[in-house]
């Protein structure tokens, strides 16, 4: 097939595809317009508006707004540009409502689980208050306490388990007041718990390790759930050393006053350069921490520290770059809507987050020049 009828040929088949996929007719494109390019290296090189309209056709609607939007400024047939960067705007906004669709199935979904698992939750949390009671019943108030408290280790906030434990607590301390014990276990365990209640954690570990050591015909707590309290506790804590003694009055009189000393080489740089960092202007970070590292070599922190930042600028960056891209996408989409006001604040914006996009800046002067010739004045910048 000749040059002359390719873009043609191209331009009908992405009509005929537009057409289909949202039901509106795509723009036509005359073969009066087209000039065959001059020369055997142009026609190896594809224009802008051939670019976009392969891009079209592949289903690359964010290609065919890059490639459109440079046919535009290059005044590729400029009017037919507009009107595929109109359908490739529609068809990217139908995707995204379809994504945004399929995510508020996957939300549903998830909440559906949620919901499932919070009612096998609260189906738990209701068969274990029920045994509370019926311990409570049979005056077993250890056990009875023991199964409050397994609901509040899974919820903290049921009001139900913490005024069931409240009653139980008091009811342990008046058994434990009567002595009425069965055995030497059982006596070990209401000791135990209730020094645990008290805070002795300490004084609960020794009982609750020697209980392990009796047997009992009728336990109200099984070993296993004994073993559990006893790894729930925190390690028990080392005494603090003793702190040395006060010198006397005189030699603290008689002392001299201490001198600033002055900050190591290459720490005010590095201290400067964290806090740059901690505030995330990462590019300021880095030029401090380099300073420090260049000041002290061999400082401790400063290297890794730089490593760490130049991560953070980089990242900064692509999501600048990232942004930008976004932006200036969304500018080509309001161009093609014909809100050339609302395409020139996104580039601008596009501009603000990455300075060196050349597209966008270029996207910038064409619609100024637009609105000018329009007689509208553009809005001003940032």
């Amino acid at each position: 097939m000749r040059r002359e009828g390719l873009l043609p040929a191209l331009a009908q088949a992405a009509a005929l595809a537009a057409g289909f996929l949202i039901h509106a007719p795509a723009p036509a494109v005359q073969a009066s317009a087209v000039q065959a390019p001059a020369g055997p290296e142009a026609a190896a090189m594809p224009s802008s508006f051939e670019r976009g309209l392969e891009a079209y056709l592949a289903g690359d609607f964010e290609g065919c707004l890059e490639s459109m939007m440079g046919a535009v400024m290059e005044g590729d047939q400029p009017g037919l540009a507009r009107e595929y960067i109109r359908l490739s705007g529609k068809r990217l906004v139908d995707r995204d409502r379809r994504d945004i669709s399929a995510q508020r199935r996957e939300l549903l979904r998830e909440g559906r689980a949620l919901l499932k698992e919070e009612k096998r939750k609260a189906v738990r949390w209701t068969t274990w208050l029920r045994k509370s009671r019926v311990a409570a019943d049979r005056e077993r108030w250890v056990e009875a306490f023991d199964w409050a408290r397994r609901v509040t280790e899974e919820n903290p906030l049921h009001e139900e388990a913490q005024e069931a434990q409240a009653v139980l607590r008091r009811s342990m301390a008046k058994h434990a007041s009567q002595g009425s014990f069965r055995d030497r276990k059982e006596t070990l365990l209401y000791s135990a718990m209730l020094a645990y209640l008290a805070g002795s954690r300490e004084e609960a570990r020794a009982q609750w390790t020697e209980a392990l050591e009796w047997d009992s015909l009728e336990g109200e707590i099984d070993d296993e759930r004994i073993r559990h309290y006893l790894a729930a506790l925190p390690a028990a804590q080392a005494p603090p050393a003793a702190l040395p003694p006060a010198p006397p009055p005189a030699l603290v009189a008689a002392a001299p006053e201490p001198k600033p000393a002055l900050p190591a080489p290459g720490e005010w740089s590095y201290s400067h350069g964290m806090a740059k960092a901690r505030e995330g202007r990462w590019a300021e970070a880095v030029e401090l921490l380099e300073q420090a590292l260049s000041e002290a070599p061999e400082h401790p922190r400063a290297r890794k520290d730089l490593v760490e930042a130049r991560m953070k600028l980089s990242e900064q960056a692509a999501a600048g770059r990232a942004r930008a891209k976004e932006l200036y996408m969304a500018g080509i989409m309001s161009y093609g809507q014909g809100r050339l006001e609302d395409a020139l604040t996104q580039w601008r914006a596009a501009v603000q987050a990455d300075p060196g996009h050349v597209y966008a800046h270029k996207a910038i002067q064409h619609v100024e020049k637009e609105l000018e010739a329009r007689g509208t004045p553009s809005p001003r910048g940032p």
